[in-house]
């Protein structure tokens, strides 16, 4: 029993997927003979943000077509999510999804201790997000309490199938968190472009700067329609129209593309 929505999904995100492994290839290239530890730490985080997106929604792929198939068309209608091992598949698919989920966190950090690093400097970013084991604490802790509250869940209603991210109670919240991260790497770049009107005169620096804004808005973007499109899919009135009109997947693959602006925006930030 797979929902047909995530079968028509495969393409969109294997587009999605090719296109943040190309650019990561790409930063990967563009100091091909030093260490990573001896990397600019700009390119280190966009690098990791990137990298850890491509095997973020490559996982989801996996996850969201097998969530379903342990559970029988006879079961009463309803909501089954998380560790439940009578449904293996769905067990299965949420332990998957505990790996991949890490991208999504991880490419939230990076792209604001990279804005931040932009604006303030290098040494500045170290002394604070690696070297203070408090600030570094925190991060590990944010990471780690939203891995394991975010769940899959499979709603079985009115002999439909819907396979979601459930983001009832606390990930709803967390989730808002991660989206505020791209908003305020945004704004410290957006801040920082608005200092070097004055103090650079270097039309081609700004430029890369405002490439890099967009990049990061377009991720905020992206998690902030996916957030409402999943309140609205389980909208009586988007629900009917989904039965009659399968043009509704247009929704979501217009949530991929957003997505997709962000390492194209990325790429000709940090190009010579």
């Amino acid at each position: 029993m797979i929902e047909p929505l995530q079968i028509a999904l495969i393409i969109p995100k294997f587009i999605e997927a090719t296109l943040f492994l190309i650019v990561s290839i790409k930063l990967i290239k563009k100091f091909p003979n030093i260490p990573f530890r001896e990397r600019p730490l700009l390119n280190a985080l966009f690098l990791i943000g990137l990298f850890s997106w491509f095997i973020y929604i490559t996982l989801d792929i996996v996850i969201f077509i097998i969530a379903p198939l342990s559970l029988e068309s006879s079961l009463p209608f309803g909501i089954y999510s998380g560790y439940q091992a009578e449904y293996p598949s769905l067990f299965i698919a949420n332990l998957i999804r505990d790996i991949g989920f890490l991208g999504l966190i991880l490419i939230s950090w990076c792209y604001f201790i990279a804005a931040f690093s932009i604006k303030y400097g290098e040494n500045k970013t170290k002394q604070i997000f690696f070297k203070n084991k408090m600030v570094l604490g925190f991060m590990i802790a944010f990471t780690l309490i939203f891995d394991f509250f975010d769940k899959i869940m499979v709603t079985y209603e009115d002999s439909r199938i819907n396979i979601s991210s459930d983001w009832r109670g606390i990930t709803g919240i967390l989730l808002a968190i991660v989206i505020s991260l791209f908003i305020f790497a945004a704004i410290l770049l957006n801040t920082t472009l608005e200092s070097t009107v004055i103090e650079h005169q270097d039309r081609q620096y700004r430029k890369k700067i405002r490439l890099l804004k967009y990049g990061i808005i377009f991720m905020a973007l992206g998690d902030i329609y996916w957030l409402i499109l999943g309140l609205l899919r389980n909208w009586p009135v988007f629900l009917e129209f989904a039965k009659f009109d399968m043009s509704y997947e247009i929704f979501y693959w217009f949530g991929h593309m957003i997505w997709m602006l962000s390492p194209i925006f990325i790429y000709f930030g940090l190009k010579e």
